[in-house]
């Protein structure tokens, strides 16, 4: 299996009033640059078929999904798409209409798409190493991580972001949690067992993504910047100073 060594991580940032961006870094922490994105409102990067694919924002109000550098969107739906994911053959798409958000399902290139939840806020979708699919729902009340319409985290009022995590122990789930004031970082078995805390007492620290080996979590910190450490939260190390958000590592 590949390690982090020559990947690169995406992330959306703010880069001024109102206004995001999309930004790859390498493993290392060098190599930072912005993408070019269609617009000034770039979101939620994800890596798919061919490269990074992102939500923009358009001078209509509307929010389309766009593969870089391509300023014509890979599809269009109904609503306003503010996420996407994709894993073995099928895409994750979050769609919000009428004041909910729903994931909808289907081929990589957008066609076939059925919805995979119903009603309510569901979004940041990622799909794990048997095509299972996980996600953020507020259907049970506070937002937590679904797998498969099965509610996994149980920890605090609030916990989103989930990322697969090819452990060589076994499939992980990293999400980040709210936990009084801050954010944190967990992992938790598929199955909802399992549960593992890797950042306590040192800032606030969000969005995890693992790389393509299983071996190394990535996040940001309100200590400065973008922070790996191993799956047990173990030596962390600062390797760059930027901060964002929707981090996903290249081949996870």
């Amino acid at each position: 299996t590949a390690a982090s060594f020559g990947s690169r991580l995406v992330f959306s940032a703010t880069t001024g009033r109102g206004q995001k961006g999309i930004f790859g870094i390498d493993s290392d922490g060098q190599g930072l640059g912005r993408m070019q994105a269609v617009s000034n409102v770039a979101l939620a990067p994800a890596i798919g078929p061919g490269g990074v694919y992102y939500a923009g924002g358009l001078s209509d109000g509307s929010y389309q999904l766009f593969k870089l550098p391509s300023t014509t969107p890979v599809m269009k739906h109904a609503g306003l798409v503010f996420g996407v994911a994709f894993g073995g053959a099928k895409m994750a798409l979050v769609v919000s209409q009428n004041g909910q958000s729903d994931i909808w399902t289907g081929a990589p290139d957008g066609s076939g798409l059925s919805k995979a939840t119903s009603g309510g806020l569901n979004t940041h979708p990622a799909f794990g190493p048997g095509g299972q699919l996980a996600y953020v729902s507020n259907q049970g009340g506070s937002p937590q991580i679904y797998v498969d319409g099965k509610r996994v985290s149980f920890r605090g009022t609030y916990n989103m972001a989930p990322a697969w995590c090819n452990d060589p122990e076994g499939a992980k789930i990293l999400f980040m949690g709210r936990d009084g004031g801050t954010w944190d970082i967990f992992s938790v078995d598929p199955g909802g067992g399992n549960m593992k805390r890797l950042t306590q007492e040192q800032g606030s620290n969000t969005y995890p993504a693992c790389s393509p080996d299983g071996r190394t979590v990535a996040f940001f910190s309100t200590r400065g910047g973008l922070y790996l450490s191993n799956t047990q939260g173990q030596n962390q190390q600062k390797i760059a100073s930027v901060t964002g958000e929707s981090l996903r590592w290249e081949g996870n």
